[in-house]
């Protein structure tokens, strides 16, 4: 008779652990962009920027959230424990391109990446470069930055 009080307490004390499938991170970035006029053969405009970016990882489905795009789930990859990797293709009308990301969640670590972006109408080509580090965040400030 106490076996199946016994199960139910530790099925019920398991149950937040494995409701816990997120992880969240903020992330201090500094992004190099470069656009190239690609008939010209030249650089037009270069610049260096910084954004806090806010991470919501779900690790048991695979999936990434962006603070600033949280309705869209991006597909990852696991390259080793705790270290992912995600590849996002952009196109339009007019620009067409892809994003290659990695970043450590566990423990938090670095985020780096790059894209390669075109706009065929205009001729020009856009480069750019990310790269920071991350801390352990939590669901209330990921919510609080969409």
């Amino acid at each position: 008779m106490k076996l199946p009080i016994l199960l139910g307490a530790l099925l019920l004390s398991a149950s937040p652990a494995l409701a816990d499938d997120f992880v969240y991170l903020k992330c201090q970035t500094t992004i190099h962009s470069i656009v190239w006029n690609w008939t010209e053969t030249k650089e037009l405009n270069k610049w260096i920027s910084h954004a806090d970016v806010l991470y919501k990882i779900d690790t048991k489905n695979e999936e990434l959230f962006v603070s600033s795009k949280s309705e869209i789930a991006i597909q990852y990859e696991l390259q080793h424990p705790g270290f992912i990797g995600w590849t996002e293709q952009v196109s339009g009308e007019r620009i067409s391109g892809e994003n290659h990301m990695y970043l450590q969640y566990d423990p938090p670590g670095a985020v780096d990446g790059g894209m390669n972006h075109s706009d065929n109408e205009r001729r020009l080509k856009y480069f750019g470069r990310i790269a920071g580090d991350c801390e352990a965040s939590d669901a209330s400030a990921y919510e609080a930055s969409k």
